[in-house]
């Protein structure tokens, strides 16, 4: 569990999404994160639903399904739903949790306020998102 604010703000620097953030942006995003807890086969986000939230798995686990298909496992560090935050588009995949643990839980007006602040921030989506739609790109046209 991330008691103290300075945990989280560790445990955020080496999250992918926020890694060379400064620590005056790290800080934002840890005031804005709530921690939450799940247990296994709690679902986390449901495909076409909504986005009011963020979700950064801190010691929980997950598996991806899309159209009930396994896509994905996902662990420690990863980020859930911060692209269907920033598009305002349905979520398009199930998330389970696959392991008791913890998640930090960025609504989605402060996740917002973050990309709006931090130019780093912004980048690293943005980043993840063309990385994400040369994928999908890579696996339909080769």
């Amino acid at each position: 569990m991330l008691k103290r604010q300075s945990d989280k703000i560790e445990f955020l620097k080496k999250v992918p999404l926020f890694e060379g953030m400064s620590k005056k942006d790290l800080t934002a995003v840890a005031r804005a994160a709530d921690e939450t807890n799940l247990t296994s086969g709690e679902v986390i986000v449901f495909q076409d639903d909504s986005a009011p939230a963020a979700y950064i798995l801190v010691t929980a686990e997950a598996i991806v399904r899309r159209n009930n298909r396994k896509v994905a496992e996902l662990g420690p560090g990863h980020v859930i739903g911060e692209l269907a935050l920033i598009s305002d588009s349905p979520r398009n995949a199930t998330v389970v949790a696959t392991k008791d643990g913890t998640v930090l839980e960025v609504p989605r007006r402060h996740f917002l306020g973050l990309i709006e602040s931090s130019p780093a921030l912004a980048r690293r989506v943005m980043t993840q998102l063309a990385d994400r739609l040369a994928e999908a790109d890579r696996k339909l046209y080769g």
